[in-house]
């Protein structure tokens, strides 16, 4: 299993600090690789949840409807993990209608959210099973097909951008596009394919992943529009 990426939000700073320690003594103790980000501001929490795998947060929230962004995030992501971590039950039929991967009341007991990570290992182990083997000028790389950002061609290489980081082979772009056959990937222009998955932003000629602004070509856009709409449910 790859290393996770864990964003927690609560507006509570003790709370926040208690469920990062919580998770990370879980993982420390089966020897898995996690990465955890904490959030006391909803507002940033939000704007970078595309960053992460799996979300946990208070829906409850002082200054922000909870569940209207829970419901803003889904839109963007099929594939986030979403745990609702509340005191507010009533919230529990909401949320397993967005596909929430699990609810957790407070006060949190320590059985319900192994219950729930143990969950969420399960799905996050099914998930990365697909991978790619990359012959790099430094060695073969492995890497989950769901870790892939974008892929374009860079002076005659195919240079695969990642979470963890770039990796440039020599090969052919049908031979990338051949790879993503059936997954979230759509060509955007004719040397570059994106994963739908962390599209941030869809212009009129332009589509963009993080700070990564890629051209769209006029054959493409409206494919690429249409596969984006589809797979966001937008």
């Amino acid at each position: 299993m790859n290393m996770i990426h864990i964003a927690i939000m609560d507006d509570d700073k003790s709370q926040l600090s208690s469920l990062k320690r919580e998770i990370a003594r879980f993982f420390a103790e089966r020897k898995l690789e996690c990465k955890i980000q904490t959030y006391l501001d909803e507002g940033q929490f939000e704007r970078e949840s595309d960053k992460f795998d799996v979300l946990f947060f208070e829906i409850n929230l002082k200054k922000t409807d909870g569940l209207e962004m829970a419901r803003r995030i889904r839109g963007r992501s099929k594939d986030l993990m979403l745990v609702f971590v509340t005191s507010m039950v009533q919230y529990a039929v909401q949320g397993y209608e967005l596909d929430i991967s699990d609810f957790i009341r407070k006060p949190v007991k320590k059985i319900e959210l192994e219950r729930a990570l143990q969950k969420i290992v399960r799905q996050w182990s099914s998930r990365k099973k697909k991978k790619l083997i990359l012959k790099t000028a430094k060695g073969v790389e492995v890497i989950s097909i769901n870790e892939v950002l974008f892929v374009e061609v860079l002076n005659h290489a195919l240079v695969y951008h990642t979470r963890e980081g770039n990796f440039q082979i020599r090969g052919q772009f049908c031979n990338a596009v051949n790879q993503f056959m059936g997954e979230q990937f759509q060509i955007c222009n004719r040397s570059c394919l994106v994963n739908l998955e962390y599209v941030t932003a869809l212009g009129s000629d332009y589509v963009e992943i993080g700070e990564n602004r890629l051209p769209v070509s006029r054959a493409r856009k409206k494919e690429l529009m249409e596969e984006y709409k589809n797979y966001t449910g937008a």
